[in-house]
């Protein structure tokens, strides 16, 4: 005796109604995808307008840009080769104490943001905070700073201060303090919360669960 092994097909006119209704959605989804872009054109061309972009003078000038590079090549020549090598790294021991300056601003901010992040991030973990309004407030904090651009942080210090280091240390700082906050705070809330309440039952403070608990099992 056979077995009918066909898979169960739906009536003609249910079928017809369920493609009916797929069509029809697939339709809209459609449709308001391709508003969606239209109204994205629409807005990014009145940026451009109100942002003064020119799309003709980029293009009238990009020639300019591609041969930049080509630019700045140092031009050696066989009967003066040393001569134009002598040129090109002149002051090579001022561009090298530079670079090692620009590696020092970038060490020292990055040092300062993570330790600040550090020390607050524990008054922004869920498990750890000492109460709801520290918490948010510290997350706030971490949110502004690592969502304002640092080069708006630099040229709101070099107003302030001037040219020098220590706009640059201020700016890539508080920059990093805001994204290291996010990635500590992740961090403590992510901890095993067993030795931080062993810590309260035994009457400790939250300097104490911090510091006996908490970073201890971060680290």
């Amino acid at each position: 005796m056979g077995m009918n092994t066909g898979l169960p097909v739906l009536p003609e006119p249910r079928l017809s109604r369920l493609l009916a209704h797929y069509r029809g959605d697939l339709a809209r989804r459609r449709t308001r995808s391709l508003a969606i872009l239209a109204c994205l054109v629409v807005l990014v061309g009145l940026a451009g307008r109100w942002g003064e972009v020119e799309p003709a003078k980029l293009l009238h000038h990009l020639s300019g840009l591609t041969s930049y590079f080509g630019r700045i090549m140092p031009t050696l020549r066989s009967d003066h080769l040393t001569g134009d090598i002598a040129d090109w790294y002149w002051n090579f021991s001022g561009w090298l104490k530079l670079l090692f300056d620009t590696v020092l601003i970038a060490y020292l901010a990055t040092f300062a943001g993570m330790t600040g992040a550090g020390i607050l991030a524990c008054l922004g973990a869920a498990n750890l905070a000492p109460n709801g309004a520290a918490r948010w407030g510290v997350k706030r904090l971490f949110e502004f700073c690592r969502t304002v651009p640092d080069l708006v942080f630099a040229l709101l210090f070099v107003s302030a201060f001037g040219l020098g280091p220590l706009p640059g240390v201020l700016a890539i700082g508080i920059h990093s303090f805001g994204t290291l906050g996010k990635l500590y705070v992740e961090a403590f809330e992510n901890i095993d919360m067993t030795p931080v309440e062993g810590v309260h039952c035994a009457g400790g403070r939250f300097v104490d669960a911090v510091r006996f608990a908490g970073t201890a099992q971060s680290g």
